[in-house]
């Protein structure tokens, strides 16, 4: 008898794991960050959003980049080419001096 309702408690403590698991992954949004961290010369760019190789879905991960900004930065990538500072990013739409340096500790250009 006692092994049936240690194996019950087991059962029911495996689902209860499970649904907390689904509940926190859509709590959560289920979002999977990737961050290319190879071509980083120094730990100052870890865990940078490089603007220069980052899809919209990354981009639109920073403060105050939603996806029309991201869609400019990507836009701008492809026009005139890698920006070679973030300082290039001033030249995109919908990019002030003031919002260029709110994202400056989030952003990279790469190596």
């Amino acid at each position: 008898m006692k092994k049936s309702i240690v194996i019950a408690f087991a059962a029911v403590l495996f689902f209860l794991t499970i649904i907390a698991g689904i509940y926190l992954g859509r709590l959560s949004g289920g979002t999977v960050i990737h961050i290319d961290i190879s071509s980083a010369d120094n730990d100052t760019d870890l865990g940078k959003i490089n603007i220069n190789t980052a899809t919209v879905e990354e981009l639109i991960l920073l403060p105050g980049v939603g996806r029309s900004k991201a869609q400019n930065i990507i836009d701008y990538r492809t026009e005139y080419g890698f920006y070679e500072t973030i300082d290039d990013l001033k030249n995109v739409t919908g990019f002030s001096e003031a919002s260029v340096e709110n994202l400056r500790k989030y952003i990279t250009v790469g190596g």
